[in-house]
């Protein structure tokens, strides 16, 4: 008998794969163990989920990023051993700026924040795993879209 599977479920365990899957092939090809530096933005109870996903598939959090200080504090204590190499920042942008290590981010902050930090860490040169909705306009997918494209990182909603 198959357990049941959720659609939930399924699209978050696919999206997980697939930001590991597409990054490694083009971030760290010439890795010896093809294993990601991620870095997490916003710590609600999405991203802890995509966090248990990251660690599932074997990469590595080296940094992680909330404006509520409880939330880190949260993260810390249930994540400790999981992201015991992780920095803990309270901006994004000095996170985007100091960690030149990372491969790819994964932004689950609050719906209007995706887009601006999205081209941020787009324009940093990062790989990208964004929660939906990617952008409130058409306009902003678009000029996101193009950005990626430029810019040559993979990224995913």
């Amino acid at each position: 008998m198959i357990p049941s599977l959720t659609r939930r479920h399924f699209i978050r365990n696919s999206a997980a794969a697939g930001l590991g899957l597409a990054a490694v092939g083009r971030a760290r090809a010439a890795s010896p163990n093809n294993k990601l530096n991620i870095a997490c933005i916003g710590l609600g109870g999405q991203m802890q989920t995509d966090l248990q996903q990251v660690c599932a598939l074997g990469h590595i959090v080296v940094a992680v990023c909330d404006v509520d200080k409880g939330r880190l504090d949260f993260t810390r204590k249930e994540r400790g051993a999981e992201i015991q190499a992780a920095k803990f920042y309270t901006d994004y942008r000095q996170l985007l700026e100091k960690e030149k290590s990372v491969d790819a981010v994964i932004i689950a902050t609050p719906d209007h924040w995706h887009a601006m930090i999205c081209s941020a860490a787009i324009q940093a040169g990062k790989h990208v795993y964004c929660e939906k909705p990617l952008a409130h306009t058409v306009g902003e997918a678009r000029a996101l879209a193009g950005l990626a494209k430029r810019s040559k990182v993979v990224t995913q909603t």
